[in-house]
């Protein structure tokens, strides 16, 4: 299933992207387009999300999901 693979490896470029990223708000964006990928993928199979890698930390050090 080559779109699934494909939303999977977007995912990885943007948070892979996002690690790299100085500028707080590309970061976040980054990030969030990450985890658009990852869901896309998941409803695309039915599958559950893959995992992607950690998420890039965020202004203050922290991630949303510590928000």
């Amino acid at each position: 299933m080559q779109a699934y693979r494909d939303l999977v490896e977007l995912a990885r470029i943007c948070l892979k992207q996002a690690r790299e990223a100085t500028i707080p708000s590309v970061r976040d964006e980054l990030n969030r387009m990450a985890r658009q990928y990852q869901q896309r993928a998941a409803k695309l199979d039915g599958r559950e999300l893959v995992d992607i890698g950690k998420v890039a930390a965020s202004v203050g050090g922290l991630d949303d999901r510590d928000r």
